[in-house]
């Protein structure tokens, strides 16, 4: 369970009175989109409608309405200028809603049907990078798999309890979702090529990172191409280079693992703009 979705689940267990505040509308240039929303009590809040001085002024409006005993629902629109002190320009609509048991439930369960969608990452190797890379995800809204091909009492470090031990882990490519992104950091060179050329015989990763040298990348483009296996030129390796064009990257496995989120980040979603635009050419021409 990542942080967010069980601090989320802590807030709502919370019994006080509050408010659902929810992005409902936008216009123009806006910090978040309807996908957007917080919720407030007297005491705290959860999430977050955009910051600054529009985020402050919702709260503030959500507090007094919980107070009303008459209040259930009300919308408002704010226009994100000079006036409200935000330089955004759009505008934003508000729907503010009194947090019921019952809307306790649907919240949960709505955001329980989210997390069904949210993109798939394998992380292959509970080493020190696939570690601090899963470590990482926990405030990332993705649905993360840490796998590992030794047996926990075969190894002399602690594996986390979520981490997934097969002695064939290449199976797990093999029955993924399609458009997963799969990020290969095992301890053994050998089993990174074959996980890396079953990936690429599904050919519908979303994202493929293996870590490894110039030189490590060399012999893998030469193997793969004696397998008569296309598709190298999708392969991230070595980890984090597309992200810092720069020619030594600081190799301690946190600041690898950072780059690597990003790396996975931006591949999801220039996947995603890519469909979208596909879609809006397909609507188009029907």
């Amino acid at each position: 369970m990542i942080n967010v979705y069980s601090d989320l689940i802590k807030f709502l267990e919370n019994e006080i009175e509050g408010v659902l505040i929810s992005v409902v509308q936008t216009k123009g240039s806006v910090p978040r989109d309807t996908d957007a929303f917080m919720l407030v009590n007297q005491n705290s809040s959860f999430g977050t409608v955009g910051g600054g001085c529009l985020e402050f002024d919702a709260i503030q409006k959500a507090r007094d309405l919980v107070k009303d005993p008459m209040f259930s629902s009300f919308c408002y629109e704010y226009h994100l200028g000079p006036k409200l002190g935000q330089c955004c320009g759009g505008a934003v609509e508000l729907n503010f809603k009194k947090i019921t048991p019952k809307l306790r439930k649907k919240i949960l369960t709505d955001d329980l049907q989210k997390k069904k969608l949210w993109d798939n990452v394998l992380v292959f190797g509970a080493g020190h990078v696939g570690q601090a890379l899963i470590q990482q995800m926990q405030e990332i809204p993705l649905n993360v798999s840490l796998i590992d091909s030794r047996s926990r009492d075969g190894v002399d470090f602690l594996m986390p309890e979520s981490c997934k031990t097969t002695p064939f882990p290449e199976a797990e490519v093999r029955k993924s979702k399609p458009g997963s992104a799969y990020v290969i950091v095992t301890h053994d060179h050998a089993l990174d090529f074959i996980l890396v050329k079953e990936v690429l015989l599904r050919n519908d990763a979303v994202y493929l990172g293996m870590i490894g040298s110039d030189t490590k990348k060399l012999i893998l483009k030469k193997w793969l191409k004696k397998e008569g296996i296309y598709g190298f030129e999708k392969i991230f390796t070595p980890l984090g280079k597309s992200i810092a064009s720069v020619k030594l990257i600081d190799k301690r496995p946190e600041v690898i693992a950072a780059f690597v989120l990003a790396e996975i980040l931006v591949a999801i979603q220039t996947n995603k703009n890519v469909l979208k635009q596909k879609r809006k050419k397909e609507v188009m021409g029907a």
